[in-house]
């Protein structure tokens, strides 16, 4: 039986573990489509993407779910969505002055059949600059957000698995997570933000909040801007880096296994100090802190 596999179900496995190689290169070189297992190969079925565009009416809340589309908003000089898919064309609407983009249906089936057909789709929504919205809430399961120049009362971003990168944004409240991703953050205006990401870093450059929260479990976690209130940072396997153009806060900086630097000084493994400002609280497992503000 051993001699057997040896000269038949190892060559097999083989057979099978390039084809499927191949097909990822394929997908990789912009082929679309399911890939499926058939006499002894893989062989994969085209279903090309359908690319659309709309003009809107004026909108002042969005709000976006997706399975697999990467998501941008993008300012312009119009309201306009354009639209990539494979199968059925998302859901959308404006009612109410809420724009209203869902793409649920069009989920990965990671069966026999291995259904890649949402491969480069894209949900991108363009607003003319300048505008101010109320609610904007973006989600995603397998998908890369990109927001710039938004300004909103209420802006959330959460993806299972992808990237988050927001540039030039002002709002009262901020939350951006990723499960699996980085979350990148460039000239952010907040009263209070919340950062997370349990497999990524968070880098932040050019901010100025009131309130930050910023966790994340495996990676590492830069901040730097102002602040005028208070934080709280932890990372569990990562280093932090906290550089604060606002001067007067008080810190409370522990790590288990690591070191602390405080404005270019080494403090062992925590320190703490009072200040006039709010607390800023750094948490780390395994990794090193610099703190300079």
């Amino acid at each position: 039986m051993k001699k057997l596999w040896r000269r038949v179900g190892i060559p097999a496995l083989a057979l099978i573990i390039v084809g499927a190689v191949l097909a990822g290169i394929g997908y990789a070189s912009g082929a679309h489509g399911v890939i499926y297992w058939q006499n002894g190969s893989f062989r994969v079925v085209d279903t090309p993407a359908t690319e659309k565009s709309y003009d809107l009416q004026a909108f002042t809340d969005i709000d976006i779910s997706t399975a697999s589309s990467d998501i941008e908003l993008i300012p312009s000089d119009h309201y306009g969505i354009d639209l990539r898919y494979s199968g059925d064309e998302p859901e959308w609407s404006v009612k109410n002055g809420v724009l209203r983009i869902n793409d649920k249906s069009h989920n990965f089936g990671f069966t026999l059949n291995l259904d890649f057909t949402n491969y480069g789709n894209f949900v991108k929504v363009y607003y003319p600059r300048g505008t101010v919205f109320g609610t904007v809430k973006v989600g995603g399961a397998s998908s890369d957000v990109k927001l710039t120049d938004v300004s909103a009362r209420e802006l959330t971003v959460k993806v299972v698995s992808g990237d988050v990168t927001l540039q030039s944004i002002t709002a009262a409240t901020l939350s951006a997570h990723t499960t699996s991703g980085e979350v990148t953050l460039d000239g952010v205006t907040a009263d209070a933000a919340t950062l997370g990401t349990v497999s990524g870093g968070i880098k932040t450059a050019n901010m100025a909040l009131g309130t930050l929260t910023a966790k994340t479990t495996s990676g590492d976690i830069r901040f730097s801007g102002s602040l005028s209130g208070a934080a709280d940072i932890s990372a569990v396997s990562g280093d932090v880096r906290f550089v604060c153009a606002t001067t007067g806060h008080g810190y409370d900086i522990s790590t288990t296994s690591g070191g602390v630097r405080v404005n270019g000084q080494s403090q062992g493994h925590k320190t703490s100090a009072a200040g006039t400002l709010g607390t800023v609280k750094i948490r780390t497992t395994s990794g090193d802190v610099t703190y300079e503000g």
